[in-house]
């Protein structure tokens, strides 16, 4: 089902912004929306465990294709508070897929595994 919705929306055979599967989706995204960073709190927990266990944990963010300027720290203070994350710095708008798709593509991919070994370095 999503391999034709998104054939049909790449062709504009369908409006994939308007439909209105998405428009409940969005809704119910939105009713259930946490008024707190939940991610934060299995983040937590999941580097206590990893300090308990004497695991080196590295959190990298994958920014929207459409949020690249977005600096994170200034932005969402509390998306992960005190957890330090890294981030691939040199990600363009040209690395990702068209609308409705905003997933890496091939070079997208390639730099950000790039950014991942660096880290383990």
């Amino acid at each position: 089902g999503t391999k034709l919705w998104m054939v049909l929306a790449k062709t504009g055979l369908l409006n994939s912004k308007q439909t209105p599967l998405v428009e409940k989706r969005m809704n119910q995204f939105a009713q259930n929306k946490a008024t707190f960073p939940v991610s934060y709190d299995y983040l937590d927990e999941i580097r206590k465990i990893c300090v308990e266990n004497n695991s080196k944990m590295l959190l990298f963010v994958i920014k929207d294709h459409t949020k690249l300027c977005l600096d994170i720290r200034e932005e969402m203070p509390q998306l992960f508070k005190d957890i330090p994350f890294f981030e691939c710095e040199n990600l363009l708008r040209s690395d990702y897929k068209e609308w409705p798709d905003g997933h890496f593509n091939n070079s997208g991919h390639k730099k950000f595994a790039n950014c991942i070994l660096n880290h383990l370095n």
